[in-house]
């Protein structure tokens, strides 16, 4: 993957996605950037990526779903963090993990016999 990022260090914000010929936002062929500021590179240089290419780049490139791999000892497959939230009900003990990166949630149901979980 190669960058589009401005040439003068000071005003370096953020990088472009570059396909070779235009930015994934499509600033570069439209206008939205004077052509001679920017310069390609192999590294994003830790800028943050442009919102709009960013957007483009992840409905062209899906992420693979990993909605079979279960969400196990308090860890999401995609490594992101859990919130998790347990409430009861008059028969049952219910959960939830939510992953905070990619917003996957699981629920959990426990029976309850005499005020014991099964």
């Amino acid at each position: 993957m190669e960058f589009l990022i401005r040439k003068k260090r000071s005003k370096q914000k953020v990088a472009h996605y570059w396909n070779g010929a235009d930015s994934y936002c499509r600033m570069w062929s439209t206008g939205g950037m004077r052509q001679s500021l920017y310069a390609v590179h192999a590294e994003s240089s830790r800028l943050p990526i442009c919102m709009m290419c960013k957007s483009v780049y992840d409905d062209m490139n899906p992420a693979p779903q990993t909605n079979d791999l279960p969400i196990t000892a308090g860890i999401c497959p995609c490594g992101g963090k859990l919130q998790t939230s347990e409430w009861e009900t008059k028969d049952k003990y219910k959960g939830r993990s939510t992953c905070k990166s990619c917003g996957r949630t699981e629920f959990k149901e426990f029976k309850k016999q005499n005020g014991e979980t099964i």
